[in-house]
């Protein structure tokens, strides 16, 4: 979905564990909003990275902006 998403658009995403890095390529703007990413109501997503790759990151977006994240827990352990 994070390769997909636009302006504007909203992700549901339903609850559970995401291991690995979410890897943001576009941007929200000004005219046409936010890219937001948002939790099913009652549900409780994870992103955690993978245990193997302890550098890497859980959200990564270079040059990116006008993302929104409600309703996620983002995690390294």
């Amino acid at each position: 979905a994070a390769d997909l998403a636009r302006a504007g658009d909203r992700v549901y995403v339903r609850g559970g564990v995401y291991k690995g890095t979410v890897l943001l390529k576009h941007s929200g703007n000004a005219k046409d909003g936010y890219i937001v990413f948002r939790n099913y109501k009652n549900e409780k997503p994870v992103i955690t990275r993978d245990d193997k790759n302890y550098k890497l990151e859980t959200v990564k977006g270079e040059g990116v902006s006008y993302i929104k994240f409600q309703g996620f827990t983002l995690y390294k352990p």
